[in-house]
């Protein structure tokens, strides 16, 4: 039977492995398939684009045309007489600054003045036209648009100008459209009649109508005409192809609003050139290794799942004796709708009065739901399902009812994970919190009492703390007056604040009563109180107050706090009104601005500030109208004309006055002049009141210059948002740049491949302590300037650290991009040197997380890019790493503890002291200088006298003093040099140590059986620590100290010292054993080539040669190299070997085979021998003797 269950399984994983396959070569079809369609989507949805745009661009050319015959007429207007040589003086000007072929002004009889001659419009005048209309017409074979527009003067037409543009020249509309000479563009009316029709047959516009080119036999067009016609005549934008004479051609038709005209754009299919997708004639190789890739997977999977099941065996039984520990209830249910119960713990049962578990199911129908009380279900119910759907877990608190009655809170806390069987289950741990859930609710009810009645009231709070001079206020305060929630250094912080704002000389007034009652407090009155003024924030109106303060004294007299209200005792609205209409307060308010404007918009009356605008008009009278559509139009941003000219109306007023706005600020940006494209900045704050005495709705504009304000607050936020060193993204700001990239608004609206990489300098520190951080700066500063170089301006670049750095890609193709432009980056750093005299290499590790792969948001992606940096680390630096999944918690465990280390810099050393050793011990390129270190560190910090090591000789009987540091004044240990026996130094000194390895000695303790040598040193109190190899004992680490020193040893202190000798003792071991095996590598191999005969090593598992000695190189191994296969470097195969000697060994235990090798003999000898490789492989070693040499 067990032979039959293993043929079961082994047949399972047979058809797993060709699942895979099978599933690897569908995909990799259909990844080639999806990636050629989409590609030819886009080229589609390329030419849509290039159509739309070039489209936009012939009707903005026309609009702008027409606004400019518009304009033109306009000046005419003010020519003194318009039949005078002076009018084509002023046609010539403008027609030289524009594109317009020629300009012609017709008179009531006809007679026309023009600024080309030879060339005229057609049509007669017309002085019916009140508008500007436009019309097509052909002179001299020339295509031409001609815009008309009547010239007025006094509101009567006295002439009318015609301003004609050709279609068909170099530097027409068509020639500067996105097109180029790769398309065509026309021009029709809405039932499909060319304006300009063509002879030339290939074209779109050779017919009469477009309907009839449609028609022609053998065309075949992607939109039937009745669809075609309908959409003219409703003026849709349009956009379809037709295929003639085996060419496609795309045709997108833009309706010309004002005229009636379409305009059109023919473009050639093959205008973008189309990339097919192929597979490479490598692909085939490639897929073949991902299946080698996925078989050694699953080769290595069913190893450790067989290795581990035992494991997981015993910890369910520890989960369970755990649960069962546990003093609060766990519960197990399913997710279903009832959240039907599978598990409850004892201790559930225990907290809820039950006898049993199984009672306690029972009770509540088997049903999480049931458990919670009624008046509570639905409430938690739907908190917990809305927890659930966010993030897989939940807390919530609710009411249970007992067995016994009695109703108690609990803590709920749960989350979903899926058990072994693939099912989502829901954990949950319940906690008893009644007795604080009930001081809770008392705290909350007491509070909301004591906002209710401030709230409802004109009180405000504040609390002054006289011992570090700073005054708090509450927020309805703050609110209220302008003063900060809290102000530190009083005296300084209202002067300041004062100066800054309108109230200066109410916040003066107000801090002065506040020191004369302050002082009075310090001399022994318990409360005071005083009476003055507060300007209102906007300086609109004054509040009346009363300020009343308290004293709080401590035992001996002193003054401990102060604790006071503000209370406003003036009708505010009342002063509002009055402020409001008083010219006295307009004056007061205008002197705080540049200019004031005041509109009467019932009436069209500009009352005050019309001699600003006269300046720029030379109109006898102004009106609002006229600011509004001519000076807000010409001199005010685009972007805020819409707020400007709708302030400026009585309709626009009147919705402010509706919502209860009487008055607002705004900013906005105008230009000193027409030549100029200069804007600055204005902030306009505007009063809008009726007028009292004609109800006519009124504006008072007060206008202040802020460009300089504005520009020092940009330039402030530029400095909170970048490094100051680099002048790159500071941290916050890289945090917040990448979330908005993630997030759904930031532009990621399909699934894209995104790149966070975390990238470090290695050993940093060294180039600090040894060159100053003046210069480690400088290498900071080059090292992100060659970052900036490495990758898009779009990617987002940050320091986050002192030598760490993220970039962020959005939208990248492959993840293969991301990892080349960091090759990049860590190539362009590789190549600076930090020093002229002391020289570093200067390297750097990366590590890479991609999105959605290994998360959605920032901190998700952050973490995983983290762990694969510290797997770069680990491998020994200078290294690139694409975060893996099967990292796992170790590397998790490695960056907790590698982010420790980087944390002790700037925190108390005694609180760090075993961590700070660790990092030194770590980054330790000479274990032997780090331990002296150590040894001087641990003294230094604990007061100790001397310091010192020994080490055991190889028999163990015998030790040395390897390392010893003496504080100053304090001598040598004497006699201590050479070879030292235990016997006649140490004697009894192994068993003095407790279980911990710990020998805490005091020479004045006559109980101890004290070892001579601590019996006659210079001081008789200290401490040692065994250096334990597998529990062998190695020699001690031991430290003097005074008698004094000795009794504040408190066990914690002992605990980290023992702690910190243990680990360079640790790392003391571990150089010698790396060093040990070293030397026997070298040896091995120096052996290997020295016996003649050739040899190799074999992993036997993978066929991967790991060594071959010299003889093996020179003969049928000259192409070796670590890794490569046994069976492709000496038989030249693609295959493992029909009849490998390998697997003849492993079967029957043959240790010798004969093989030909090609090209060398015929007759070679194998043995094998069974050996374990450096690593803990199990290997062969296998030798060659050639029987015919």
């Amino acid at each position: 039977m067990k032979f039959l269950a293993q043929i079961l399984r082994i047949k399972s994983y047979i058809t797993a492995f060709l699942v895979i396959i099978v599933l690897t070569v569908f995909f990799f079809h259909y990844f080639t398939e999806t990636v050629r369609i989409k590609k030819t989507l886009e080229e589609n949805s390329q030419l849509k684009e290039i159509a739309m745009l070039s489209s936009k661009h012939i009707k903005d050319s026309i609009y702008t045309y027409m606004r400019f015959t518009e304009a033109a007429a306009t000046q005419l207007s003010k020519v003194s007489n318009i039949h005078s040589d002076e009018t084509l003086v002023v046609l010539e000007r403008i027609a030289k600054e524009t594109k317009v072929e020629f300009l012609e002004i017709i008179y009531h009889d006809n007679t026309r003045k023009s600024t080309a001659k030879g060339l005229f419009s057609p049509e007669k005048y017309h002085p019916n036209k009140n508008r500007t209309t436009i019309s097509a017409s052909i002179v001299n074979d020339n295509s031409y648009i001609t815009f008309s527009t009547p010239v007025k003067k006094d509101g009567e037409i006295i002439a009318e100008l015609r301003g004609s543009l050709r279609i068909d020249s170099s530097d027409s509309i068509a020639a500067n459209s996105l097109l180029g000479k790769h398309g065509e563009i026309f021009f029709l009316k809405s039932d499909g009649t060319f304006l300009f029709p063509t002879k030339e047959d290939i074209s779109l516009a050779s017919s009469d109508n477009i309907f009839n080119f449609l028609q022609r036999p053998g065309l075949h067009s992607s939109i039937p005409l009745e669809e075609l016609l309908n959409s003219l005549n409703a003026g849709k934008d349009i956009f379809f192809s037709y295929t003639y004479s085996d060419k496609t051609q795309f045709i997108h038709l833009s309706p010309i609003d004002v005229f009636g005209w379409y305009a059109g754009i023919a473009m050639p299919k093959d205008m973008l050139a189309s990339r097919s997708i192929s597979v490479a004639p490598d692909t085939m190789k490639l897929l073949a290794q991902i299946l080698m890739i996925f078989l050694s997977l699953s080769f290595y999977i069913v190893y450790q799942e067989r290795r581990h099941s035992k494991t997981i065996a015993a910890a369910g039984k520890t989960e369970e004796a755990l649960i069962a520990n546990i003093p609060c209830g766990v519960q197990k249910t399913l997710t279903n709708d009832g959240f039907t119960y599978e598990f409850v713990s004892q201790g559930f049962a225990d907290m809820l009065d039950f006898g049993s578990v199984e009672e306690a199911i029972k009770a509540y129908c088997k049903s999480f739901w049931n458990s919670i009380l009624p008046e509570d279900r639905d409430k938690a119910k739907e908190s917990i399902l809305s927890q659930l759907t966010e993030n897989n877990s939940f807390e919530v608190i609710y009411r249970m009812r007992k067995n016994s009655g009695k109703i108690i809170y609990v803590l709920c806390k749960g989350s979903t994970i899926n058990d072994a069987d693939g099912k989502e289950k829901a954990y949950a741990v319940t906690l008893d919190i009644s007795s604080t859930q009930k001081t809770v609710e008392a705290l909350s009810f007491s509070e909301k009492k004591y906002e209710i009645a401030t709230e409802k009231s004109n009180i405000f709070i504040l609390e002054y703390d006289p011992k570090n001079d700073t005054l708090y206020t509450s927020p309805k305060c703050s609110q209220k007056f302008g003063l900060p929630l809290k102000m530190k250094r009083v005296t300084e912080t209202f002067a300041k604040i004062a100066a800054q704002t309108v109230q200066e000389k109410d916040f003066l007034s107000m801090h002065q009563a506040f020191l004369n009652m302050l002082a009075a407090m310090k001399n022994g009155t318990e409360s005071v109180s005083a009476s003055h003024f507060i300007l209102s924030q906007d300086g609109t109106h004054r509040f009346i107050v009363t300020t009343r303060l308290a004293a709080v004294y401590g035992d001996h007299g002193e003054l401990l706090k102060v604790i006071g209200i503000i209370e406003d005792n003036t009708d505010a609205k009342a002063v509002e009104i009055e402020f409001l209409h008083s010219e006295k307060y307009r004056q007061a308010l205008s002197k705080l601005y540049d200019r004031t404007y005041e509109y009467d918009l019932t009436n069209d009356i500009i009352i005050k500030g019309e001699d600003f605008f006269r300046k720029y008009t030379d109109k006898e009278t102004l009106s609002v109208s006229d600011v509004k559509m001519y000076f807000t139009a010409m001199y005010t941003h685009s972007d805020d004309q819409a707020l400007i000219q709708d302030l400026l109306t009585e309709e626009g007023s009147m919705v402010y006055l509706a919502k209860g706005i009487s008055e607002l600020d705004i900013e906005y940006r105008n230009k000193e002049s027409l030549d100029s494209d200069d804007y600055r900045w204005k902030a306009a704050h505007i009063t809008i009141f009726i007028d009292p005495l004609d109800n006519s709705v009124r504006n008072i504009w007060y206008l202040k210059d802020i460009t300089d304000s504005v520009k020092k607050t940009e330039e402030l936020k530029k400095m909170a948002e970048n490094d100051p060193l680099t002048g790159i993204y500071n941290k916050k700001r890289t945090e917040a740049l990448i979330i908005e990239a993630l997030s759904p608004d930031g532009g990621n609206k399909k699934p894209t491949i995104n790149a966070l990489i975390m990238l470090d300098l290695d050993d940093f520190k060294n180039i600090n302590d040894l060159m100053g951080h003046l210069f480690g700066d400088a290498v900071i500063s080059e090292v992100s300037a060659r970052i900036k170089d490495t990758f898009r301006s779009t990617d987002i670049i940050g320091r986050i650290g002192g030598d760490e750095f993220v970039i962020f890609m959005k939208d990248i193709p492959t993840r293969e991009i991301a990892e080349r432009k960091t090759k990049e980056a860590c190539s362009m750093i590789r190549n600076m040197r930090s020093g002229e005299v002391k020289e570093f290499l200067i390297s750097a590790s990366a590590g890479i997380a991609f999105s959605p792969e290994h998360g959605t948001t920032f901190e998700q992606l952050y973490n995983k890019a983290d762990i694969a940096l510290y797997r770069s680390k680990d491998l020994g630096k200078d290294h690139i790493t694409l975060y893996d999944e099967r990292m796992g918690t170790d590397f998790e465990r490695l960056k907790d503890a590698h982010n420790d280390i980087e944390s002790l810099g700037s925190e108390n050393f005694a609180m760090n002291m075993p961590h700070n050793i660790f990092k030194i011990l770590c980054d330790a390129k000479d274990i032997n200088i780090s331990a002296k270190l150590v040894l001087e560190l641990i003294c230094k910090h604990f007061g100790f006298e001397r310091g010192y090591i020994f080490e055991n000789l190889t028999d163990n009987e015998k030790c040395r003093q390897t390392y010893e540091w003496c504080a100053e004044g304090v001598p040598p240990n004497p006699g201590m040099d050479g070879e030292i026996n235990y016997e006649t130094t140490f004697p009894n000194l192994r068993q003095c140590f407790s279980e911990d390895g710990v020998y805490l000695y005091k020479g004045r303790d006559s109980t101890k059986n004290l070892p001579s040598y601590f019996n006659t040193a210079g001081s008789n109190t200290g401490i040692a620590i065994a250096i334990l190899d597998e529990g062998e004992y190695k020699g001690f680490i031991g430290f003097d100290c005074s008698d004094e020193l000795a009794a504040e040893l408190t066990q914690s202190r002992i605990s980290d010292i023992s702690i910190s000798a243990q680990m360079v003792a640790i790392f003391m071991l571990n150089a010698k054993s790396d060093k040990k095996r070293a030397k026997v590598k070298e040896f091995t191999e120096k052996s290997f080539d020295e016996t003649g005969v050739a040899g190799y090593v074999v992993d036997y598992k993978t066929h991967e040669i790991l060594f071959a000695n010299k003889t093996a190189k020179e003969t049928f191994l000259k192409n070796y190299y670590c890794g490569v296969l046994c069976y492709s470097a000496i038989f030249h195969r693609q295959t493992p070997c029909e009849k490998c000697p390998m697997e003849e060994f492993k079967a029957s235990g043959k240790i010798m085979s004969v093989v030909d090798i090609p090209d060398i003999s015929k007759c070679h000898h194998l043995f094998i021998t069974p050996c374990v490789w450096e690593d803990g492989r199990e290997t062969y070693f296998i030798t060659h003797i050639d029987l015919l040499n």
